[in-house]
């Protein structure tokens, strides 16, 4: 935003400056307007003295050329210092505003730069959070998995064997050919296929 400021008012300057350099022309084109008047008046003065003879018109005109030669003299170095002046003061105005604007121009860079160093920081740590995530969900999923297979073994040992309700409790019609083992289970006979 402050940025964006510093551009705004350097614009701004710029306009001013040119502004002032528009009217230092204005000013100097009605100056220049001015002595031209000045001049053709006094070429009509001089044609109205050359009746009383070349002597005193000569002189006249040449009194008159010097006087506004010295005139235009002051008028164009007034004008002129004015407009160094103006044009010093605006141009240091301008220096200053790029100066600031260059400051502004390297602290967006050097935050650019830091956050390019950033990014693929934060891309590696959200890449490896998806790591862990799939590990960890994958993990999760083989234990289900595993639990799911021994369900489905007991649920299929369940169904082919012969195994019924009896009041409440579960039955089953044992095989006495089965060997007991170390825990004192015996296999319970196969389901007879049903017609």
């Amino acid at each position: 935003m402050r940025g964006s400021d510093d551009i705004d008012a350097l614009a701004e300057r710029t306009i001013e400056l040119a502004v002032v350099a528009q009217a230092l022309d204005e000013r100097s084109e009605r100056a220049t307007v001015g002595l031209e008047k000045a001049t053709r008046d006094m070429a009509a003065a001089a044609a109205q003295f050359g009746q009383l003879g070349d002597r005193i018109a000569g002189e006249a005109t040449q009194a008159i050329a010097r006087q506004a030669q010295e005139r235009i003299d002051e008028a164009v170095a007034t004008a002129l210092a004015a407009s160094t002046s103006a044009f010093d003061a605006h141009a240091s105005r301008v220096r200053e505003l790029e100066g600031a604007l260059q400051c502004r121009t390297d602290a967006l860079a050097g935050w650019q730069r830091r956050w390019l160093m950033a990014v693929p920081a934060i891309v590696l740590a959200g890449c490896a959070l998806a790591v862990a995530g799939t590990l960890a969900w994958t993990g999760q999923a083989r234990r289900e998995a595993e639990r799911y297979r021994i369900e489905a073994d007991l649920l299929r040992a369940y169904n082919a064997a012969d195994v019924t309700l009896c009041g409440g409790r579960l039955c089953a019609r044992i095989d006495a050919a089965g060997r007991v083992d170390r825990r004192g289970y015996r296999p319970v006979a196969p389901r007879e296929p049903r017609e």
